[in-house]
């Protein structure tokens, strides 16, 4: 009886996708014997339902969708090319050394975000302001994640309160944001002046 098989197969993919939604949403993992949607059991399934050790398998359910940042190409190559042109005026890679890097890139991503209402390409840089709005958000949030990796990282840190309560990443005292501990590093490795 083929109009019986027919519904089987549907009812038994219904079920399949049930499965996989619940385990998506509750971050269980969804199992089976073997085979594209055969029984349950002890296998790990991917997102697809196909078994851990099928060929086609990619366990990834959960996992963040990089290729989402595709859709925003143009964005993105925008925001490239501030960096771009800050790696040519500095050095490639030199603001994760800016001391209170955090506050300083919080107040330039607001200075070009205010300046967006007067003019969409800045006199400096003749980039678009709201492109360096992004790569200063890119900044931050860079610096929020560091900070919050490394406390997580090392149980010997006491977590602030906020992430504005910020520590010298050389020295690690509070607010040391003129680079005295810079300054003092410096004159300890080079000795007394004479």
């Amino acid at each position: 009886m083929p109009g019986q098989e027919r519904w089987n197969n549907i009812v038994q993919s219904i079920k399949r996708i049930l499965r996989m939604g619940r385990a998506q949403k509750y971050g269980t993992k969804t199992t089976h014997t073997g085979g594209r949607g055969g029984e349950m059991s002890g296998e790990i399934c991917d997102p697809n339902g196909i078994g851990q050790h099928e060929p086609g398998a990619k366990l990834d359910s959960g996992k963040p969708d990089a290729s989402l940042l595709g859709l925003f190409g143009l964005a993105l190559l925008e925001v490239a090319k501030v960096g771009t042109i800050g790696a040519a005026k500095y050095t490639r890679g030199g603001w994760r050394e800016v001391p209170d890097g955090f506050n300083r890139y919080t107040a330039a991503m607001l200075r070009h975000y205010l300046a967006e209402d007067r003019e969409e390409i800045d006199d400096d840089t003749k980039m678009y302001h709201c492109a360096q709005v992004a790569w200063n958000a890119l900044a931050r949030l860079e610096y929020f994640m560091e900070r919050k990796y490394n406390y997580e990282k090392d149980d010997s840190i006491i977590l602030v309160n906020s992430i504005y309560d910020y520590d010298c990443s050389i020295c690690g005292a509070p607010g040391c944001t003129a680079g005295r501990c810079r300054e003092d590093s410096a004159a300890k490795e080079s000795g007394p002046k004479s």
